[in-house]
This record gives structure tokens, C-alpha cells and sequence, in this order.
């Protein structure tokens, strides 16, 4: 019995010392972690910010929506943000330029306002739509409406943005109602034939009337798109930049 048992043993030793080494576990590759925010008003550009983590190699991406109020540089590898740079030392690279258009119901009868205008609506100077100028060719001023003035909650970029462009440096008029992002502004908008309110270009869905704004570029105020960084951004985050910046500089 037990020299048939030693017989067995010595018999799968031999087959173990037959049989080639089993190679050695390759470690898997680490992708570079990316961590990108941006505010609410960029929402269309997701595609983008998510497309360019999909096209370099050895990238992993982590992205999160913040409201403009809460961005901070310091939270993340990228801040992307409409407007100027915070305060600050940080790093800033350009990701082109946004049209902020001014939106009105579709059936109101304004379809322009001079700068000094939209101004005096929002600072609380013209609460009425008859106290608009007439339009060109027309007799009679507007119904009178009280304006229904709609923008952002304070620290929002895009109204930060618009305040800029407009040289508001007060505070509002007090009648004013908040959306928290360009989705609820134009519901709101939309939905009231005497609001006003403003959003970037790329969310209109034509559901809202687009106010001219006379005297300025396509008739809107412009405004710059902008990545936030703690430092100037290497490796594969200085390559998810470039991508960034060259996808929305073509839109």
C-alpha cells in the first residue's frame, strides 16, 4: 500500500516538473485619472468633454456638474466656466467665445432693445414693456405689461457673464425671480408671456423668442468659455486640454 501511494507521489513530481512555468500575471495598465467640473450653463458641451477623454489613450475621466457658484479650481484637474477667470492665481485657457442671448416669450412684440435698455429692465429702471422704444416702422408702443425680469442665483457664471457685458455693477431691481440653470429659464421664460430672461446661445430650442440686442456682435452679448486649473496642466491632462480646446473652438 504505501509503496503504491510513493509510486503515485513520485509520478505527479515528475508531471509537475514537466509542465513549462506558468508566465508571469502582467500588471494592467493605470490610466491617468482626469477629474473635469464645469457649470450647468456648459451642459450642452458634455458630449465634447466626454468624447476627448474617449480619444487619448491611457486616460480615465471623472466629471461632475457644480452649480457656477461653487466651482473651485482647486476641486478638480479642469474647472470649465463661462466668463472671466476667478480671482485668483490660477491657471486659464481660452475655449473660445459664447454668445449670451437675451429670450423673451414668443408672442411679445419687442424683438430688439438697446444695451441702455435691457439695463434699465434689469436694474429695475423700466419695470413696464410700453416703456420700451416703439419698434422701427411702428406707431405705437407695446401693450402695457409689467416686465417679468428672470437671471441666475448669485455666483452663477452666465449671469455674471451678462452683468459684465451689460457694466451692471449694482445690484439688481428687486423684482427679480432666480432659475437655477438655462433648462428653467427658458421653462420659465416660455411659460410667462411678459418674462425676459437670457441664456447661452447653444440652449435655444426655439421655443422662446430671441431679442436683438442693437448695436452688438450677431445681435447678443458675448462672453469667453474658459478651463480653470491649479497649475498649468501636464501629461494627459495637458492633452485632454488641447482636445477640448480644439473640439469647441470649432463650433
Amino acid at each position: 500500500m504505501w509503496h503504491r501511494c510513493l509510486l503515485i507521489l513520485a509520478g505527479m513530481a515528475l508531471l509537475c516538473a514537466c509542465q513549462p512555468p506558468l508566465p508571469s500575471a502582467t500588471p494592467p495598465s493605470t490610466a491617468q485619472v482626469v477629474t473635469v467640473q464645469y457649470t450647468p450653463g456648459l451642459r450642452p458641451w458634455l458630449a465634447e468633454i466626454q468624447t476627448c477623454g474617449q480619444e487619448i489613450a491611457g486616460i480615465g475621466l471623472a466629471v461632475r456638474e457644480v452649480s457656477g457658484g461653487r466651482l473651485d479650481p482647486a476641486q478638480a484637474d479642469l474647472s470649465l466656466r463661462i466668463g472671466a477667470p476667478l480671482t485668483g492665481n490660477n491657471f486659464a485657457a481660452d475655449l473660445g467665445r459664447v454668445n449670451i442671448t437675451v429670450i423673451a416669450h414668443a408672442q411679445n412684440p419687442v424683438h430688439s432693445l438697446t444695451p441702455d435698455e435691457l439695463r434699465a429692465i434689469y436694474t429695475g429702471a423700466l419695470r413696464d414693456w410700453s416703456e420700451i422704444n416703439p419698434e422701427e416702422g411702428s406707431t405705437s408702443p407695446p401693450p402695457a405689461h409689467p416686465i417679468q425680469v428672470w437671471t441666475y442665483l448669485p455666483g452663477d457664471d452666465i449671469r455674471e457673464s451678462f452683468e459684465t457685458s451689460l457694466q451692471i455693477s449694482g445690484a439688481l431691481g428687486k423684482e427679480t425671480y432666480t432659475a437655477p440653470d438655462p433648462a428653467a429659464m427658458l421653462q420659465a421664460v416660455g411659460e410667462n408671456p411678459d418674462a425676459i430672461g437670457f441664456i447661452p446661445e447653444f440652449w435655444d430650442d426655439q421655443s422662446t423668442l430671441r431679442i436683438q440686442i442693437t448695436g452688438t456682435p450677431d445681435g447678443s452679448l458675448q462672453s469667453p468659455v474658459i478651463a480653470l486649473s491649479r497649475g498649468e496642466p501636464e501629461g494627459k491632462a495637458h492633452q485632454y486640454l488641447g482636445c477640448l480646446q480644439q473640439k469647441n473652438l470649432d463650433r
